[in-house]
């Protein structure tokens, strides 16, 4: 080989390899989009094509940042996170039937923007891990920051398993935004909490949803919350921990089945009241209709005067159905 054909290839070979590794290029000569990872590692995103509703469909090897309209389709399902994926202002929706698999701890995160994650009963969107064999916090979870415009965040018909907090929802700006809405949704075998919501304006809807086996069903630390017609059951400590609201009545919880949590014999709760208001919490099946039972599934007021009292009468009096419908 010639001195010439030598060069070349030098000069060749660390161009490619400038290229690959993501710096402004990538091998098809296009611009490449930036990635930001917490370990400061760079991955490609594989986009498919833009639709005609000017959203992005994605390929089914996810991961990295997005400053775009970006949607998951069933056709590219299931989809594998190969990093955090950190959609920055702006909305990514999923069709119904698709299913995001995920381990390593990684993060499915809108903040701010909105998520619209909408499945149907006979075509449930599906977060699960996707490791073999599955255990409670393989994946981080999703995190939804709602403290914008970009906010409105819905999932219907949502399972979430096998994370951290199956849902970490995040409103600490200094204006309302948007409520996040949870409907019909599952969230179970995670290894922190189900449904984690904090900051002053945090708000979110809960309804129809099951809340189970979770090492805490929902956590509230901050805002309110409305959780209707939805089962918290066999969780490992609290099914519902109350640690700051904004006002009376402010996180109500009614028409569901809250029993048989404190599965871990940890002197936990199936309602802990750890705020100095009150809860509205009735027309709600405890698994019993003796009050002094009842009582004592419920820390409140009349265990330390410094909080606020859950009022759960009237109760209902027989387990109703509640969860997805």
């Amino acid at each position: 080989m010639n001195r010439s054909k030598i060069k070349l290839i030098l000069v060749v070979i660390p161009i490619l390899m400038f290229a690959e590794i993501g710096y402004g290029f990538d091998m098809n000569f296009g611009p490449a989009k930036a990635i930001r990872r917490k370990a400061g590692a760079l991955k490609k995103t594989y986009d498919v094509r833009v639709e005609d509703d000017g959203f992005r469909e994605l390929s089914s090897s996810i991961g990295g940042e997005y400053y775009e309209d970006i949607k998951l389709t069933k056709a590219n399902s299931p989809y594998t996170l190969n990093s955090d994926v950190f959609v920055d202002g702006y909305e990514c929706k999923i069709e119904p039937g698709v299913t995001v698999k995920a381990t390593s701890g990684y993060y499915f995160e809108i903040a701010p923007g909105k998520l619209t994650a909408e499945g149907t009963k006979d075509k449930p969107i599906i977060f699960t891990s996707s490791n073999w064999f599955k255990s409670r916090g393989d994946w981080g979870g999703i995190i939804l920051n709602a403290s914008s415009s970009g906010g409105g965040c819905i999932l219907s018909y949502v399972t979430v398993e096998y994370a951290t907090d199956g849902v970490y929802i995040e409103n600490t700006q200094n204006s309302a935004g948007d409520k996040v809405t949870i409907e019909d949704c599952t969230f179970q075998q995670n290894s922190s909490y189900g449904i984690y919501s904090i900051g002053q304006y945090a708000n979110p809807s809960i309804k129809y949803s099951y809340i189970a086996n979770n090492a805490t069903g929902i956590g509230i630390y901050g805002g309110a919350a409305d959780i209707d017609n939805s089962e918290i059951t066999l969780n490992t400590y609290d099914g519902i921990y109350v640690s700051v609201c904004t006002e009376d009545n402010a996180v109500s919880i009614n028409y569901s089945n809250i029993l048989g949590n404190d599965t871990g014999f940890s002197a936990a709760y199936d309602l802990v009241n750890n705020a100095a208001y009150n809860i509205d919490a009735a027309n709600n099946w405890w698994g019993t209709s003796v009050t002094a039972t009842i009582d004592s599934y419920i820390y409140d007021y009349n265990d330390n005067t410094i909080y606020g009292t859950v009022n759960y009468s009237p109760y209902n009096a027989s387990y109703f159905t509640a969860g997805p419908r």
